[in-house]
């Protein structure tokens, strides 16, 4: 159980590193990975990135005329792959290892977990999909959505439906990590995702709070700081007691598909 990778973000109330690294963005084992940005990020970066203070701006019309002229589809692919051109903007996933990816990559070579012949990996993560709704992704490929779903009897995530909840694709998340230095018999790397609000919510709490940690005053108790922890830990004492029983049951789960025999 790894309890967090970024224990500067849990402290400071940051989706990002010290250095404004996502590090879901940063797992990469080639130096030409951490380059470039998608397209249309630089269209949106003096939206996404305001050089200032947050404060009321328009956020929603500006989204919308953004989307009028991008479409939707293009503006969720570009603001959340992943971008390596501006330091201090959104999803930014650095220029090379973060300290925390370094470490964390020495502690799997270290550890008994890629000499396993059978090893099934969780990435919990929170944000998207419905309030309080379980969405599990499939990242590895030595096994079939099928088999899975028949086998860990939990329904993975139609290709369909990914491309409903996720809207992006991006590349560096840290089950990359696995499928790089793994050499068992079978990989199986789940994304595990617990609804809480709207992608248009959430953006506008990591605008706010990236606007306020470098232009702000470093305030643990601004109203952005708030608004993010809200956007990914909701105060709901149903949502939390929700996702606890169904992380629970998909560790069971997992453990039970482990202990099968082929």
């Amino acid at each position: 159980m790894v309890h967090a990778l970024n224990p500067y973000g849990m402290t400071y109330l940051r989706r990002f590193n010290e250095n404004n690294v996502d590090l879901n963005r940063n797992f990469h084992f080639s130096m030409g990975s951490w380059e470039g940005e998608p397209k249309g990020y630089a269209l949106l970066n003096s939206f996404l990135n305001p050089q200032r203070p947050p404060k009321l701006d328009f956020f929603h019309l500006r989204l919308l005329m953004a989307q009028l002229g991008l479409g939707g589809d293009v503006i969720r692919q570009a603001v959340a792959e992943g971008q390596y051109r501006y330091p201090k903007g959104l999803f930014y996933g650095g220029d090379g290892l973060e300290a925390e990816a370094e470490n964390y990559i020495a502690w799997l070579k270290g550890s008994s977990l890629l000499q396993a012949q059978k090893l099934i990996v969780l990435d919990i993560h929170t944000g998207l999909g419905g309030f309080g709704e379980e969405s599990v992704f499939l990242r590895s490929d030595s096994v079939t959505k099928e088999h899975l779903n028949k086998q860990l009897a939990i329904q993975i995530v139609s290709d369909q439906e990914e491309s409903r909840i996720m809207g992006y694709d991006h590349g560096g998340g840290s089950s990359g990590a696995y499928q790089h230095l793994f050499s068992g018999a079978e990989l199986v790397c789940l994304t595990v995702e617990y609804g809480t609000y709207s992608g248009k919510r959430l953006l506008y709490a990591l605008r706010a709070e990236n606007q306020h940690y470098h232009y702000g005053d470093g305030r643990l108790n601004h109203w952005s700081k708030h608004k993010l922890l809200e956007a990914f830990c909701p105060k709901s004492a149903a949502w939390r007691k929700s996702i606890v029983n169904s992380g629970i049951h998909l560790i069971h789960k997992s453990l039970g598909y482990l202990s099968l025999s082929e």
